[in-house]
């Protein structure tokens, strides 16, 4: 645990992990997997509403 992560337990009176796990990249094997992914990037921000649209 580094630091950070003990001084912010500490602090807050919590336990566990403060973020989520490390970033994971896979190789894109094949063509609906792309449509999939491309399909996700698109969206992704309407879905948290960071934007109006995905054409924003």
């Amino acid at each position: 645990m580094t630091t950070h992560a003990r001084r912010y337990h500490y602090f807050y009176k919590t336990s566990g992990y403060i973020w989520q796990s490390r970033f994971k990249s896979f190789i894109i094997q094949n063509d609906e997997h792309l449509i999939t992914v491309l399909r996700y990037v698109e969206g992704n921000a309407a879905r948290a509403k960071l934007v109006l649209s995905s054409k924003d």
